[in-house]
């Protein structure tokens, strides 16, 4: 749902031609690259049939291996300033730390999600035969 936005975002904020990926690569990462993991979502259920939801995203900075605390302490600028809103969407909660020579670079989008009645139902494992 927010992936184009934050692709959009980190193409907007570091440049046309970073490298980003999106599933985890066993050769190892190019440096400076970014990888972007699915988020992890938190639902609550509000009055009215809807719902507030958190999406938790992570973006990881593999920074240049000849300099990586520079590297690190610009992208960290980069993220706190550059990353304030993501369309509509606010940007919450923002937190960068640095792990195993990388930037991990973690923040919330909040929405309120009001599913439509005649969405299509998950079917049942019974159903699937």
């Amino acid at each position: 749902m927010f992936i184009k936005l934050i692709l959009d975002e980190l193409y907007r904020v570091f440049g046309a031609n970073i490298t980003i990926y999106r599933e985890n690569v066993k050769e190892g990462f190019e440096e400076p690259s970014f990888f972007v993991p699915s988020p992890t979502l938190m639902s609550k259920s509000e009055l009215g049939n809807k719902y507030k939801t958190n999406y938790s995203y992570q973006i990881i900075y593999f920074p240049h291996a000849d300099h990586i605390n520079d590297d690190i302490e610009d992208a960290s600028m980069l993220f706190n300033y550059g990353f304030l809103n993501l369309g509509n969407y606010t940007v919450h909660n923002k937190n960068m730390t640095q792990s195993d020579n990388a930037l991990v670079f973690t923040f919330d989008l909040y929405g309120l999600v009001i599913p439509k009645e005649d969405d299509i139902k998950m079917e049942s494992l019974q159903d699937r035969s």
